[in-house]
């Protein structure tokens, strides 16, 4: 939460990221390193169990979300005549 805040408030005083493009000429060996360090950035880090324990994660709760929405209906097609006014 306190995080969130203070990403609020540079936001209001007027800091944000800008993008600066790669400042080196296309052909200089300086453009590859920056353009190099520059990928290194975006990378996920996590390991292999890792990855397949979050993309398992999710399908098991996709997975709950979809049985615990046919129960409903299951339920609501067997109670469909049943209702009272």
């Amino acid at each position: 939460m306190i995080i969130v805040v203070k990403i609020i408030e540079t936001n209001l005083v007027g800091k944000s990221y800008d993008y600066k493009p790669n400042p080196y000429s296309k052909e200089s060996l300086a453009f590859r390193i920056e353009e190099k360090f520059r990928a290194t950035k975006n990378v996920d880090r996590r390991l292999p169990l890792q990855k397949i324990t979050s993309i398992m994660r999710k399908l098991n709760n996709q997975l709950a979300k979809e049985m615990a929405e046919n129960k409903i209906k299951k339920e609501r097609k067997r109670t469909r005549g049943l209702e009272t006014v």
